[in-house]
């Protein structure tokens, strides 16, 4: 479930990268819908049934593209202070 895993390490990276660097936080976002994919056939190929990870990799391919969307048309020298934990 390393894919899993690394869906969610890119969501992550991506909201920790918004208010410094935009053009990164848009690459992460893209990249999650490719792990949920691998995450995905990761499931078929071992014909696992875990509802609680198919339901999140539904909500994962969707997120990552408005993610990706929104990402998209920040300008490149945003400065704002977001303070997440």
């Amino acid at each position: 479930m390393s894919s899993y895993v690394g869906a969610t390490a890119s969501f992550k990276s991506a909201l920790s990268e918004l208010g410094e660097d935009p053009l990164s936080a848009n690459y992460d976002s893209m990249v999650v819908g490719d792990d949920v994919q691998a995450c995905e056939d990761e499931l078929a190929r071992d014909k696992a049934q875990i509802p609680g990870i198919t339901t999140r990799n539904n909500y994962g391919k969707p997120y990552s593209a408005i993610a990706s969307a929104v990402t998209n048309h920040l300008p490149q020298n945003l400065n704002i202070m977001y303070n997440h934990k």
